[in-house]
């Protein structure tokens, strides 16, 4: 790809560095490449790092820009000073170098970082809406509230709100082969670089095309690290800059299969999110040691039953079969997800990899032909699914994806078609072709149902029928749709905690982890309950809305690794994602075993009985602030979830997270 130099000249004539100058960004350990996604609401990116620099010093700092936004958009450094380099306003599409200098950046020991803005302009649009959710107070909303001269009962007004957005064109920058260098270490003596006469930001850089669909990639020698792009030929179809490596992986993993599944997994209870994640993420991986020499499956831990032959070990194959694993998964569960998958493979692969990435809307006709029936898979036939425990069903499976050549959407849809035979048997009635007792079910299937009559003790729970203060089973805590709708709670998958197939520690390390009991003194348990609910600020309700989402927490754990350049490649962020899914998996199972064990009251249940009359100040629901209530109508801040109180399930897999991660 032809590079064009844009040189900015603030204060010196700028020619090319000395041999020994010291390149100050590579010294401090700061990542040289970063990527942006502009759109939405979104008009700023940020790269929280560069190098420390000192006041009255001239500095040069050069760098590789991609674009695909046809409006301005500025890089630079920034600080507590203000902006140190603010490279001149660009519109293109295409790739440059970047090259500018800047005369006393600012303070001794000027803490910077990179900013990349966009210049996009923006349409604004307002509604108004009805919230059903809280109002939260602004810090000095809040300070007002809880004064000595203001009741903090006080009404907090209705909940209609005019909510404005910005809605910025999409677009990407990528950011590539950052250096910094003191201007001294340049050679001032030869004559000042100028500025092509048409100055190419008015217009794109013209760019290679590439073929369409490719159904193989090309043939590389024998690796498990990732491999260039394909090498492009000359068609009529022109495509935007590609991002560096390994960013256009991640990005087209991200935009293809998580953006577009994200919003149908979070509508399930947080252990069947688990265990989607992890199901997802192990399909991925999978990939990866299909196309590999050595590495493992992620649920086997054994060599896969089918390996391609090493000329088709490259990143290309990976990342191809990772998002049709993904779309033919979507054609039997979370199937609203399928479009968004199609929409997002067609809109953006090609910005990201130079190609469409090719889906089959259907089955391969020789998978078909091993007894693979997505129409009865999604009505719960276990039948109709391969059984990874047959050597005939592998060998059918093995033979048609050889037939294919090993296509990377065949080989997709194989591991999807395995993984999903899988599931059908890991313990978690996923099909619900177990009744309550663990019989077979004969008709009418759900799925997930207990299949170890668990009961809540509604009688006499724990103690004594006349005592709710001698309470200590878990209860059904009564919910409703807003709509007139009420119904009890049913203990979310009580069995999985000793019928769900572990994926990394074995059965017997399951059976060894076990919680110590509480002895919780639930008077004064409750009484912190609602003292915590009721000193709630803005932040800590942030804090516990978005902590309460362990998608959110996944995505910025990995989006921080990814941007500070923790990944050597990306296999290697795969890897860390389907270990980070998989050791939240167990730890869910695990912590799912002791809730059933214990099966202690939640802090809500125990205070509407015993404080039922009693009167004191806490949250009052959205919209109300903190009110004067009864003990009967109080609730905590967030929705209490239907499972059983101790040990937390949050705790647990927020540690087995940290531990992995560390590791």
């Amino acid at each position: 790809m032809p590079k064009l130099r844009l040189v900015v000249l603030l204060a010196t004539a700028v020619a090319a560095h000395q041999p020994n100058c010291e390149d100050l960004w590579a010294k401090a350990g700061v990542q040289s490449s970063a990527s942006f996604t502009f759109g939405g609401v979104k008009g700023q990116g940020i790269l929280y790092a560069a190098p420390q620099l000192t006041q009255g010093t001239s500095y040069t700092m050069e760098m590789t820009a991609s674009s695909t936004c046809t409006e301005e958009f500025v890089v630079g450094l920034q600080g507590g000073g203000g902006w140190m380099f603010n490279v001149i306003p660009t519109s293109w599409q295409g790739e440059r170098t970047l090259v500018e200098t800047a005369v006393n950046p600012g303070p001794t020991n000027y803490a910077n970082y990179m900013t990349v803005r966009s210049s996009l302009k923006a349409a604004m649009a307002c509604t108004t809406v009805n919230r059903g959710g809280d109002r939260r107070l602004g810090e000095d909303e809040e300070d007002r509230a809880l004064s000595e001269d203001e009741d903090p009962r006080r009404e907090l007004g209705d909940n209609s709100e005019t909510v404005c957005n910005l809605d910025f064109p999409r677009c990407n920058v990528w950011i590539q082969d950052i250096k910094l260098y003191a201007t001294s270490c340049y050679d001032t003596t030869a004559a000042p670089t100028k500025a092509p006469t048409n100055a190419p930001t008015d217009k794109p850089t013209a760019q290679p095309s590439y073929t369409t669909s490719p159904t193989v990639s090309p043939t590389v020698a024998p690796t498990d690290e990732p491999t260039p792009k394909p090498t492009p030929t000359t068609t009529t179809q022109v495509v935007p800059p590609l991002p560096p490596v390994p960013v256009r992986y991640f990005a087209t993993l991200f935009d293809c299969v998580i953006g577009p599944v994200i919003p149908a997994i979070k509508n399930e209870e947080t252990p069947v999110q688990v265990r989607y994640t992890a199901l997802i993420d192990s399909m991925t991986w999978n990939c990866m040691a299909i196309y590999s020499p050595t590495w493992k499956d992620a649920l086997t831990k054994q060599r896969p039953f089918m390996t391609a032959p090493s000329s088709k070990h490259d990143t290309e194959n990976r990342i191809q079969c990772a998002i049709a694993a993904a779309h033919h998964f979507t054609s039997v569960y979370l199937t609203e997800s399928r479009a968004g998958i199609e929409a997002a493979v067609e809109s953006v692969s090609a910005n990201y990899l130079g190609y469409t990435i090719p889906l089959r809307d259907t089955l391969y006709p020789a998978l078909a032909d091993c007894g693979l029936q997505p129409a009865r898979q999604k009505r719960g036939k276990l039948d109709a699914f391969m059984d990874p425990s047959s050597s005939t069903d592998e060998a059918c499976v093995r033979a048609a994806v050889e037939a294919s050549g090993w296509a990377p959407d065949v080989v997709g849809q194989a591991v999807a078609e395995s993984t999903m035979g899988w599931a059908a048997r890991d313990g978690w009635n996923s099909l619900g072709d177990l009744d309550r007792d663990g019989d077979d079910c004969t008709a009418n299937q759900r799925p997930f149902r207990d299949t170890t009559s668990y009961a809540p003790f509604t009688a006499a729970p724990g103690g004594s029928a006349q005592d709710p203060s001698t309470w200590t089973r878990w209860q059904p805590l009564e919910e409703d749709t807003d709509e007139g709708f009420f119904f009890f709670q049913e203990h979310v998958t009580p069995h999985i905690g000793t019928k769900a197939k572990m994926r990394v520690i074995s059965d017997a390390d399951r059976a060894a982890r076990t919680a110590p009991a509480p002895n919780y003194d639930y008077p004064a348990e409750a009484n912190l309950a609602i003292q915590r609910v009721s000193a709630l600020t803005d932040r800590l309700k942030a804090e516990v809305e978005w902590y309460d989402d362990k998608l959110n927490v996944l995505i910025t754990i990995f989006g921080t690794l990814m941007h500070t350049q923790k990944f050597k490649s990306f296999e290697h962020g795969c890897a860390y994602l389907v270990g980070y899914t998989n050791s939240e998996y167990d730890a869910t199972v695990v912590v799912w075993k002791e809730k059933r064990a214990h099966d202690l009251i939640r802090p809500t249940s125990w205070i509407q009985e015993n404080f039922k009359d009693d009167e004191f100040l806490s949250y009052a629901g959205p919209y109300e602030g903190i009110q004067t209530i009864r003990g009967k109508d109080w609730v905590p801040y967030k929705r209490v979830m239907p499972h059983s109180e101790y040990p937390s399930g949050s705790a647990c897999i927020c540690k087995g997270i940290q531990q992995f991660t560390d590791a």
